[in-house]
């Protein structure tokens, strides 16, 4: 019988190791998640900014062929 208070403590030593590394490793990627949700948004503002100036150059050069287009009665 005294062999299974061994047991149990060594039981309870583990499980108190496991649990404070599992909430260290939590906390770890908890703060890495809200810091690249930071960068994402960053990086979406720069992406749609760009994909603003090519719609721009993109309607610029529409508007062109069409006036090129008139100009030699191509339909």
């Amino acid at each position: 019988m005294q062999n299974n208070g061994k047991w149990q403590l060594a039981f309870w030593i583990v499980t108190v190791i496991c649990s404070v590394w599992l909430v260290a490793v939590t906390q770890g990627v908890v703060a890495n998640e809200i810091r690249n949700v930071s960068e994402h948004k960053d990086l979406r503002e720069c992406v749609y900014s760009q994909f603003s100036e090519i719609q721009k150059e993109l309607s610029g050069i529409n508007s062109r062929l069409a006036r090129i287009e008139a100009k030699m009665e191509i339909k």
